[in-house]
């Protein structure tokens, strides 16, 4: 899969290429085909999302969505993921999933990735099947999550988990320890 590279900064966000200065920064690769859709943030929180060309956030088959939770959360990365897992399946959601997929350290920051599904979203009445990446950098929490409104299958789901794994990550361009990547510059 080819794709675009962005960058999010604690100041701004903003597309490649970014400052040699800029800090810490989430690199994640976008699919190419999408577009940005959604777009909004304060200062505590900021929120993007991505579809395919045609679809919009309110009319989706898949969709990429990358927040950042500036300054950090009070909640450790197990118990954001218990939040999101409770969030995710409530009454709205008949067959709930929910399946811990990895954590540990990329580039010196922590992280957990899982999936969660519903079989049925009474609000869609289709399926949906969300991955999700969380990494605490030292400034911030971000999440890297890609959606499908169906059950996708066992390929997509494997190349996801290597996308989170490999192509979304947290580095500094200060601290020589946490390198953005080549691909990322």
């Amino acid at each position: 899969m080819t794709a675009r590279h962005l960058i999010l900064s604690m100041a701004a966000l903003a597309a490649l290429p970014f400052a040699a200065d800029a800090g810490e920064v989430l690199a994640v690769d976008i699919p190419d085909g999408h577009h940005l859709g959604y777009s909004a943030g304060d200062a505590r929180f900021t929120i993007r999302e991505w579809v395919p060309r045609g679809e919009t956030v309110n009319d989706w088959t898949r969709m990429v969505t990358l927040v950042e939770h500036l300054g950090g959360l009070a909640i450790g990365l197990a118990e954001y993921e218990e939040a999101m897992r409770k969030g995710f399946h409530n009454e709205a959601c008949q067959g709930p999933g929910y399946e811990p997929l990895e954590s540990g350290r990329i580039n010196g920051y922590s992280y957990r990735s899982f999936r969660l599904s519903c079989d049925l979203l009474t609000s869609t009445g289709r399926p949906e099947w969300t991955l999700f990446k969380v990494i605490e950098g030292l400034e911030n929490v971000y999440a890297v999550q890609k959606a499908f409104r169906y059950r996708p299958d066992s390929g997509e789901i494997a190349e996801w988990r290597r996308i989170l794994h490999d192509r979304a990550l947290v580095c500094d361009t200060r601290l020589a320890g946490r390198p953005c990547p080549d691909w990322a510059e």
